[in-house]
């Protein structure tokens, strides 16, 4: 799992513009992929 913030700051005069972003992410284990410790079938 990853949790994530970012934000920053910027200048266009005559204004001043800033943001902020956050962010989650998963990874499922599926078996849409093999994995490396299972051998590959002929």
């Amino acid at each position: 799992m990853l949790v994530d913030i970012n934000g920053g700051w910027g200048e266009n005069f005559p204004y001043k513009s800033y943001f902020l972003t956050a962010g989650i992410s998963y990874r499922m284990i599926t078996k849409f992929r093999p994995s490396a410790q299972e051998p590959k079938k002929p």
